[in-house]
């Protein structure tokens, strides 16, 4: 599936509308988790998430995504890898980075919302 798949489903009075949103990750690896992107709207939408890790061992990048629906997802993210999924029900996405207390965890959030506008 790619970005041309997604069709969001809007009335005749609406029109799809598209927010891309990027966002660098840097941040130390000492455990603590880091949001990077929240949607509190709960509006109808669509996501194309990608997240990409730049770090190398001992530094290990997690992903934590979270769904409107209460569902959780905790994804390692080796160095130099991209984690891809869609989405029509994101609620958040933090970041956590582990293994070394002086190392730091680098990496990119693209993240592409689609959504119905007046």
């Amino acid at each position: 599936m790619s970005l041309k798949d997604i069709k969001v489903n809007c009335d005749n009075t609406l029109v799809p509308y598209t927010r891309d949103f990027y966002e660098y990750i840097n941040q130390p690896c000492n455990g603590t988790e880091s949001i990077y992107f929240e949607d509190l709207t709960r509006k109808e939408a669509e996501y194309s998430v990608q997240i990409s890790s730049f770090s190398y061992p001992p530094c290990v990048m997690t992903a934590i995504i979270e769904f409107h629906d209460g569902k959780v997802v905790e994804r390692v993210i080796p160095g130099s890898t991209t984690f891809s999924f869609f989405s029509e029900d994101l609620k958040r996405i933090s970041i956590r980075c582990d293994g070394s207390y002086t190392g730091t965890c680098y990496g990119l959030l693209i993240l592409k919302e689609i959504f119905c506008v007046n």
